[in-house]
């Protein structure tokens, strides 16, 4: 297998939401002393459009969150390097199929894919790539998915069952991810009875909309997350 060489960005995207419910905690914070204490309402206004503001434009915080990657696919290994603006290397990782246990392909949302790598060791490691290229020379993320299974599979056809990388679902296509589903939707039914006692039976609150929308993209994911494993599964190394 020759070396395969894929251009494109990864996005610490765990480290931006984090950040972002940080600074959220922080503002409505201020918002509710504000108006508990000061009852200014320009004070009041000014907070919550410095809290509201970066979730308005956070399309464009992403650029503040992503490297450009350099993925190498080797035969016994893939290494991968991200490098800032100006090119400069900033990380460098290198994986030995050796030592992987397992791997799984996530989509958190329509606009990233992540792969995680489950070591041996019992350490992982996840890297999220966006969907849509950044620029003319980065690859698609379906192309480096295709190549991860092909290295991957290549690697494992020469292995018994149970030294062999596992390709496994991601988690709402797992029994866990069914019974979490499951579990929310007994909660739902929880609160809608609860409202019905406690208030009019026409009236019905926004929260439990907002809930009701929340299960329904789960079971899509789910079904979404389902199929992408089966297709991959069984992937062959003759398809191409």
């Amino acid at each position: 297998m020759n070396t395969k060489i894929f251009y494109s960005s990864v996005i610490y995207r765990k480290e931006m939401f984090v950040k972002l419910m940080i600074f959220a905690i922080i503002g409505l914070s201020l918002l509710y002393l504000t108006n508990h204490f000061i009852g200014n309402r320009f004070l009041l206004f000014f907070f919550l459009i410095i809290t509201v503001l970066p979730f308005i434009f956070i399309s464009r915080l992403f650029k503040f969150f992503t490297k450009k990657a350099v993925i190498l696919f080797k035969e016994n290994l893939i290494h991968l390097t991200l490098q800032n603006s100006n090119s400069e290397i900033v990380y460098d990782f290198e994986y030995y199929l050796s030592e992987i246990k397992s791997y799984t392909i996530q989509f958190p949302n329509y606009r990233f894919a992540s792969i995680k790598l489950n070591l041996k060791n019992g350490k992982s490691a996840e890297y999220t790539f966006p969907k849509k290229k950044q620029d003319d020379t980065q690859e698609s993320i379906d192309k480096i998915l295709k190549q991860l299974h092909y290295t991957i599979e290549n690697y494992n056809k020469n292995l018994v069952a149970t030294e062999k990388i596992l390709f496994k679902p991601s988690f709402f296509a797992t029994k866990s991810g069914l019974f979490s589903i499951i579990g929310l939707c007994f909660l739902f039914m929880i609160a809608i009875f609860l409202h019905i006692l406690f208030h009019q039976i026409d009236s019905f609150p926004i929260v439990l909309l907002l809930g009701f929308m929340i299960i329904i993209q789960l079971i899509f994911k789910r079904l979404a997350d389902i199929n992408f494993y089966k297709k991959w599964a069984n992937f062959n190394l003759n398809d191409d």
